[in-house]
């Protein structure tokens, strides 16, 4: 059996192919045989992962609490491809579009290369920390925090804020926009 910290398990489990992707309270990241989660294909360490993982294009990401976002080679997990340094408290639900990262760390929402999360692009700060996560269209980003505050910002450049809702209370603050794209 595999042994992922006595908190069990820190992050949403992920499937691929062959592999289940999860985050432990043990500060590690484990990639497991999805046909049989006792045999573990590979590991990486760093601080206790804290945000939803998410996989895109032969990477896998996820935020933890030493302060980065870390993107790791979804074929081999023990592969760091990259990461990014200097979020706070990366705790939100990241979203991929196109070719970039849109995460939430802190008070910051981040536009990130996906292909290389050690790129910024830009970045928006918010009154409140993100508690929730972001959402993503083909035209804006969408956020919560902790002060209920909804944002919509502008997809190519998130540094613009496009709209603010500041009515609705502290009760939205967890909560991660969901968008449906009828196709």
């Amino acid at each position: 059996s595999v042994d992922i910290g006595s908190g069990g398990p820190s992050t949403p489990l992920l499937i691929l192919n062959e592999s289940l992707y999860v985050g432990g309270t043990d500060s590690k990241i484990h990639q497991l045989n999805a046909s049989n989660a006792s045999h573990e294909f590979a590991t990486f360490s760093a601080g206790l992962f804290i945000a939803s993982a998410l996989l895109y294009n032969g990477s896998f990401y996820a935020g933890s609490d030493d302060n980065r976002i870390y993107q790791l080679n979804a074929s081999n997990v023990s592969h760091q491809i990259a990461n990014f340094t200097g979020i706070r408290s990366a705790r939100s639900n990241g979203a991929v579009r196109g070719a970039f990262l849109y995460i939430g760390g802190g008070a910051e929402v981040y536009r990130l290369n996906a292909t290389n999360v050690s790129h910024q692009l830009d970045n928006f700060s918010t009154s409140a920390d993100i508690e929730g996560g972001v959402s993503v269209n083909e035209q804006y980003v969408y956020t919560t925090n902790r002060n209920g505050r909804i944002y919509q910002l502008n997809v190519s450049n998130v540094s613009q804020l496009i709209a603010l809702n500041e009515g609705l209370g502290a009760e939205v603050s967890y909560a991660t926009p969901v968008i449906y794209e009828d196709s």
